[in-house]
C-alpha cells in the first residue's frame, strides 16, 4: 500500500458497506492495497452492518490502515453509505461494494476523470467476476417514462469497447462510483427508506433533476460478483428489488407507471405462489405470501413520506460540512512516553510439562522483559517449575521476570476445585477462577498461551496465541465411556453457557497469533477468523567438533494416547526401525522427550520398552539439556511421526501443529524424514532438505536409501541447517515485540477516537 489515511486530509475516500461478507471483503481490500495512489492519497472506510462473521477482528489484524465503523445491527446499504460519507474527509467520495475486485489503476482513473469532468458522478466499468469479458454495468440509463426507470447499460454484452467512447450515461450503479462532495451537498444523501437496491437510481434521478450529470470512465475497471451478499433471486433480493422499484416510481415517476409496476409485482408474487402450490412446495408458497404481505404493508407505511417528498415539504438528508479534526484518525501514541512500564501477564497453566508450548511461553517473556514488567502465570495443580529450572531447560535468561502461582494467589479460594473431582472438571473450574484472579491483578496486556483455552481476555489489551483452534463440529470425547470422557460431556453444556463460543472468546482479544499457516488455515475453516502467523522460536543446537554417528533420533513427549492430541507415535517408529535394522544392524534409534505425569503415561513407556526388546532402541525420558544437545549433534537422521494413521485430514487437531524439534534437529545437521502432517510441510521441503513419508514402508525405504548414500546425507544435512535459520529466536523476538507494540498502539488510538466521539 503506497499511502492511506495520512496526516493531511486525503482527496479521496473509499467507502465500503459490508454485512457478513468477511472473505469477499478480504479480497476487495487486498485489491485496494495494490492500488496506484491517486493525487492527494486516499483513505478506506468500512461500515460494518452488525456482521457476526468476525469481520471487525479481521480488519483490526490484517488491515490496520482501514477505518472501521461498526454497528450492532444491519442498517442497510443506503444508511451505511450515508454513515461512511459523513465520516469521510475526501473531496471525492467513492462507493465500492464488498463483492468487487478493482483493477490496480481503477481509483487513479476515476479521480483523473473527476478532475477533468463537470459531472457530479463518475461511473466505473463493472465486469462479471465469473467471466470478465462480459459487462455487468457500463453506467446506467435513466428512463423516466418507463415502469422500469433505470437499466444497466451493456449488461450481459461482450465487452468490445463499444461504450468506451459512447455518450455519457444518465445514471450510475452504486457498486463502484465516484460522487463529488459538492453534488451531495446540493442534492442530499441516499434516501434511507431504500434499505438496499434502487437507492442509486433514486440518487441519480434526483441529481438529474437538479442539473447534475453522470460521466463514465471506461478504464476504471472493477470485477463484480453481483449480489454476493444478498444472493441473487433470493427472497430477500426479490423483496427489496420489488419494493424499492415501486418506491422510486412513486417518488419521481408518473402515477400510471407506478401502478403498472405495482401490478407487475403483485403478478410475480401471485404466479410464484401458484407455481409453488402446483409443485407441492407449500413451505415456499407460505413464505412468498408472507413476503408479499410484508411488502404491501411497507408500501402503505411509506405512502405519507412519498406524498410529502413529491410536494416538496420533506427534504432529503443533507451532507454536513467537513470537520477534518473531528473525524481524523488518531495519531499513533508514543508508547515509550507512558508514565510507567506496562505490566504483562503471560498465561500458561501447564508450565510443569516443559513442552513446546512452555518453551514458547518462556520465549515470549524473554522477548518482552526489556520493555515491560512481565509475569508468567502458572498453576501448581499442573506442576510449576522455578525460574532457574526454566532458564536451564530452555537455555534463556529471565532477569526481572516473575513466576506467579495462581493456586497460591487463590489461597484456598475456589471451593469447587477439589482433588476428588475428575481432572477435566478441575481444569475447567481453575480456568474460570483464573479469569477473576488475573482481572484483579490488573495487567495492561494479557497473553494467553494455553492450548485450547476458553479464557476471555481479562485485561484492556490481549493477545491469544493459537497453537490449534478448538474443535467446532464435534466433541472429541463424544463416544468415550471413560470417566474423563463422561466428565467432559457433563461439563460441555454449562461450560458453553458460561464461556460462549470459541470465536466469541477470541473476539475479546486485540489480536490472535497462529503458530503456523496450518493452524491459521483451520482457524479460518472452522471459525472464519484469520490470525497473524508467527513461527515459534527454535534454537540452533549445532556444536562444532561433534562427529555424526549412526543414530536415528526422534524427540517428542511421552504421553498416553488421547483422542484430541497429536500423539508422537513412538510405537510406529519402533515398528519401522525393526525393519530397518534387518539391513542396517549397526544403526541405533534414540527416543527422547519429557514424560507426562500419571500412571497411563508410565504404562505407555513400559509398553514401548517391551516392543523394543531385542532392538538397538534407547529411551531418554526427561533428558537434560546437555543430553539432548549431544543427541541432536550425534544423530544423522531425524524421524517424526505425529499425525500418522489419523485419516486423510479427518482429524487435523491430531497432526503436528508446527514441529519445533524438527527444526532443532535440522539445525544440528540431522536429516529429517517426517510424516507430512500439519506444520511439517512448512519446515521440510521434500527432496531438498529432507523427505516425507506417508506409510511405514516409505519410511523404511527412504531411511535405508539415506543410510546407504553418505554423500546425499551430507548434502541434505547442510541444506537442513540453512533452512533451520528461518526460525531463529532473534527473528521471533523482533516480530513479537513489533506485534505487541502494534496492538497497544492501535488499541490506544481506538480509545482516543471513542473519547473524541463521546
Amino acid at each position: 500500500m503506497n499511502s492511506h489515511a495520512g496526516e493531511e486530509t486525503p482527496l479521496t475516500s473509499v467507502i465500503i458497506p459490508t454485512w457478513n461478507g468477511c472473505q469477499i471483503l478480504i479480497d476487495c481490500l487486498n485489491a485496494l492495497s495494490r492500488q496506484c495512489e491517486p493525487p492527494g492519497g486516499f483513505e478506506v472506510i468500512v461500515v460494518d452492518n452488525g456482521s457476526t462473521d468476525g469481520t471487525e477482528l479481521v480488519l483490526r489484524r490484517r488491515f490496520p490502515w482501514v477505518r472501521c465503523l461498526t454497528y450492532e445491527r444491519n442498517l442497510g446499504f443506503a444508511k451505511a453509505c450515508n454513515i461512511g460519507i459523513r465520516a469521510a474527509r475526501g473531496e471525492y467520495l467513492v462507493l465500492l461494494n464488498n463483492d468487487t475486485i478493482p483493477d490496480g489503476t481503477w481509483l487513479t482513473a476515476l479521480v483523473g476523470r473527476a478532475k477533468r469532468s463537470d459531472a457530479g458522478a463518475i461511473a466505473s466499468k463493472l465486469l462479471f467476476a465469473g467471466d470478465n469479458r462480459i459487462i455487468n454495468n457500463a453506467g446506467s440509463v435513466l428512463l423516466p417514462d418507463s415502469d422500469w426507470p433505470v437499466k444497466d447499460r451493456g449488461i450481459n454484452e461482450l465487452d468490445e469497447g463499444q461504450y468506451d467512447s459512447a455518450p455519457q450515461p444518465s445514471a450510475f450503479c452504486g457498486a463502484a462510483v465516484l460522487l463529488k462532495r459538492t453534488m451531495l451537498e446540493s442534492i442530499g444523501l441516499f434516501d434511507e427508506h431504500f434499505f438496499m437496491y434502487w437507492e442509486d437510481a433514486d440518487l441519480s434521478w434526483r441529481a438529474k433533476l437538479r442539473g447534475w450529470s453522470t460521466d463514465f470512465e471506461p478504464t476504471a475497471v472493477v470485477k463484480h460478483l453481483h449480489a454476493a451478499t444478498s444472493g441473487e433471486m433470493s427472497p430477500f433480493f426479490r423483496y427489496n428489488v420489488s419494493r424499492n422499484r415501486v418506491l422510486v416510481l412513486a417518488k419521481h415517476g408518473s402515477a400510471w407507471n407506478t401502478v403498472k409496476a405495482l401490478l407487475e409485482v403483485v403478478g410475480v408474487f401471485a404466479l410464484g405462489g401458484v407455481r409453488h402450490v402446483a409443485t407441492g412446495n407449500f413451505h415456499a408458497a407460505v413464505r412468498d405470501a408472507c413476503s408479499f404481505a410484508r411488502l404491501m404493508i411497507s408500501l402503505l407505511a411509506c405512502a405519507p413520506w412519498v406524498v410529502l417528498r413529491r410536494a416538496g415539504m420533506l427534504r432529503e438528508a443533507t451532507l454536513p460540512a467537513r470537520d477534518a479534526k473531528a473525524v481524523a484518525p488518531a495519531k499513533n501514541p508514543n508508547i515509550s512516553s507512558w508514565p510507567r512500564r506496562l505490566r504483562v501477564g503471560v498465561y500458561n497453566p501447564y508450565m510443569g510439562s516443559m513442552g513446546g508450548g512452555e518453551r514458547l511461553t518462556v520465549a515470549i517473556a524473554e522477548a518482552l522483559m526489556t520493555d515491560y514488567d512481565v509475569e508468567i502465570l502458572g498453576r501448581k495443580m499442573h506442576g510449576i517449575p522455578s525460574l532457574a529450572e526454566l532458564e536451564e531447560r530452555f537455555d534463556v535468561r529471565l532477569p526481572g521476570v516473575s513466576l506467579v502461582d495462581l493456586d497460591a494467589v487463590a489461597n484456598g479460594k475456589g471451593w469447587w476445585i477439589r482433588k476428588w473431582l475428575p481432572p477435566s472438571l478441575r481444569r475447567r473450574g481453575a480456568d474460570l477462577r483464573d479469569y477473576g484472579l488475573v482481572r484483579r491483578r490488573g495487567y495492561d496486556l494479557f497473553i494467553n498461551n494455553q492450548f485450547w483455552s476458553l479464557t476471555r481476555c481479562p485485561s484492556p489489551f490481549g493477545i491469544y496465541v493459537c497453537m490449534f483452534p478448538r474443535l467446532k463440529t464435534r466433541s472429541p470425547m463424544r463416544k468415550s465411556t471413560s470417566i474423563r470422557g463422561v466428565s467432559l460431556r457433563l461439563a460441555e453444556r454449562p461450560e458453553r453457557l458460561l464461556r460462549g463460543r470459541f470465536d466469541e472468546i477470541l473476539s475479546s482479544y486485540s489480536d490472535v497469533i497462529s503458530i503456523s499457516w496450518f493452524t491459521n488455515e483451520w482457524l479460518w475453516r472452522w471459525w472464519e477468523i484469520s490470525g497473524n502467523v508467527l513461527y515459534p522460536p527454535c534454537n540452533n543446537w549445532h556444536v562444532e567438533g561433534v562427529e555424526k554417528r549412526k543414530i536415528v533420533l526422534s524427540v517428542g513427549r511421552f504421553f498416553a494416547r488421547i483422542e484430541e492430541s497429536n500423539h508422537k507415535r513412538h510405537d510406529a517408529l519402533i515398528d519401522a526401525f525393526g525393519e530397518v535394522s534387518l539391513a542396517h544392524p549397526d544403526w541405533e534409534l534414540h527416543l527422547a522427550g519429557s514424560k507426562a505425569p500419571g500412571e497411563a503415561s508410565e504404562r505407555y513407556v513400559e509398553e514401548l520398552r517391551e516392543s523394543a526388546l531385542g532392538l538397538r532402541v534407547y529411551f531418554h525420558c526427561d533428558a537434560s539439556k546437555a543430553e539432548l544437545g549431544l543427541l541432536y549433534n550425534e544423530a544423522s537422521i531425524y524421524w517424526h511421526a505425529a499425525g500418522f494413521g489419523e485419516g486423510n485430514g479427518d482429524h487435523p487437531e491430531r497432526q503436528e501443529h508446527f514441529g519445533i524439534t524438527t527444526v532443532e534437529a535440522m539445525s544440528a545437521g540431522a536429516v529429517p524424514i517426517v510424516f507430512p502432517g500439519g506444520g511439517q510441510r512448512e519446515i521440510v521441503t521434500d527432496g531438498v532438505d529432507g523427505y516425507y513419508w506417508e506409510s511405514l514402508r516409505a519410511l523404511v525405504e527412504r531411511t535405508s536409501a539415506l543410510m546407504e548414500d553418505e554423500s546425499a546425507l551430507r548434502v541434505m544435512s547442510r541444506r537442513g541447517q540453512c533452512a533451520a535459520r528461518r526460525f531463529a529466536p532473534e527473528r521471533f523476538r523482533q516480530d513479537f515485540v513489533r506485534e505487541v507494540e502494534r496492538v497497544l498502539r492501535e488499541g490506544v488510538a481506538a480509545d482516543d477516537a471513542r473519547r473524541r466521539r463521546v
